[in-house]
């Protein structure tokens, strides 16, 4: 008998028990994720203010020489000193082969024999001249015989000018036996060796020198892109644009290149099978860094327009990898935005649609907000190192 009442006892505990955990139960889920309960959870904002920010393509593009130059022959011979060394730089007129070639050297001598027989013929006409002459004014020699001894005083100096001309052409054919640089650069591989017999104007050259400072930079854009931006820059949505644009670079390392360039040539010609217009740019490369074929990226600016610019955190991506962004409306509500981007500046997207002067754009707290949801806005700001520090609570 005395059992019973415990049992009863013992059973209302439980029953008061679990009617205690219920109500904790349903006031935990009452209570909003952000904070105390009846109190909207916080968010950092910052106010969106639009500023003048530079434009600039990002492209593609392949280093090429500023010149290239094929080292051929102008004599026959053979090679027989070899006067640089593979991959040096060279200069303009700088010795490079040595031919060993008899030819040139009996042209000349050829030419100077050929001279001195001219110089000879020359002296005895000049002569015969000076005597005729003498006798005509004194009235022994006819007007024929004059004439005649005037003519081949006239040959004997025509003789000796083309006996000069083919010195002057033998010396330039022996002055080939020496095969000098014909640009400045960094010459490359020599094709040739020692001992080995070269012809006159062969389709195979001795070596090629490039000149890589400076340098160009083929860039590659779409012809759409190019009609857009036109169209902004007639809208006056892009202004300040230089007639030679800058051009920042940055290699394959991700590393950006120390030294500017600029636009110098656009194709006028879009091609059929890319789609593509072809822009060129010229580097300087003091250092030898950028090689042709060389790939790297090229920022070129075109100017500057009004655009706001958004810290990287707080730009997210919807389900289909859109940008987007959320902002508190005026009736402290969240709102998703989507956004245009156009490249980035730091640690902030440019945007250039989809954030208005004025939006409170959302800076943390993603975790404990969604689209629709009521909020308690906090202004805050972002530092360098995409830190948010928020202001105290008014």
């Amino acid at each position: 008998m005395g059992s019973r009442p415990l049992r009863l006892a013992a059973a209302l505990c439980v029953a008061l028990g679990l009617a205690a955990c219920e109500d904790k139960t349903a006031a935990s889920a009452a209570a909003p994720p952000g904070g105390m309960a009846g109190q909207p959870p916080e968010a950092a904002y910052m106010t969106v203010r639009p500023q003048q920010v530079p434009r600039a393509a990002d492209l593609p593009g392949r280093v090429a020489p500023s010149a290239v130059a094929d080292v051929r022959p102008q004599a026959e011979g053979v090679i027989r000193r070899m006067l640089f060394r593979e991959g040096a730089q060279v200069k303009a007129g700088d010795a490079l082969f040595e031919l060993d070639s008899p030819r040139p050297r009996v042209a000349v001598d050829t030419a100077e024999t050929a001279l001195a027989r001219a110089q000879a013929s020359q002296a005895a006409a000049q002569s015969a001249h000076d005597r005729s002459a003498n006798l005509y004014s004194r009235g022994f020699l006819s007007r024929a015989n004059m004439e005649s001894a005037a003519t081949a005083l006239d040959l004997a100096r025509a003789d000796v000018a083309s006996a000069r001309a083919q010195i002057e052409s033998a010396r330039i054919g022996m002055a080939y036996t020496t095969i000098r640089a014909p640009i400045s650069g960094r010459i490359g591989k020599a094709a040739v060796n020692v001992g080995d017999l070269v012809t006159a104007n062969q389709t195979t050259a001795l070596a090629t020198i490039r000149q890589i400072d400076p340098v160009y930079v083929d860039l590659a854009d779409t012809s759409a892109n190019i009609l857009r931006l036109r169209e902004e820059i007639q809208a006056g949505q892009i202004g300040g644009a230089a007639p030679e644009p800058k051009v920042r670079f940055t290699l394959e390392t991700g590393t950006a290149y120390p030294h500017e360039g600029r636009v110098s040539l656009t194709d006028m010609v879009v091609s059929e099978s890319t789609n593509a217009l072809t822009l060129r740019a010229v580097a300087p490369n003091p250092e030898g860094t950028l090689l042709p074929g060389m790939y790297l990226r090229a920022a070129v600016e075109l100017g500057s327009s009004s655009a706001v610019l958004a810290p990287q955190r707080a730009v997210l991506r919807n389900s289909t990898g859109e940008p987007i962004a959320y902002v508190i409306d005026a009736g402290n509500k969240i709102e998703s935005r989507k956004l245009t981007l156009n490249g980035a500046r730091g640690n902030a997207w440019v945007v250039m649609d989809g954030l208005k002067e004025g939006d409170r754009l959302v800076l943390d707290g993603f975790q404990k907000i969604s689209p629709g949801a009521t909020v308690r806005g906090i202004e805050g700001s972002v530092d360098e190192n995409g830190v948010v520090a928020q202001e105290a609570l008014r």
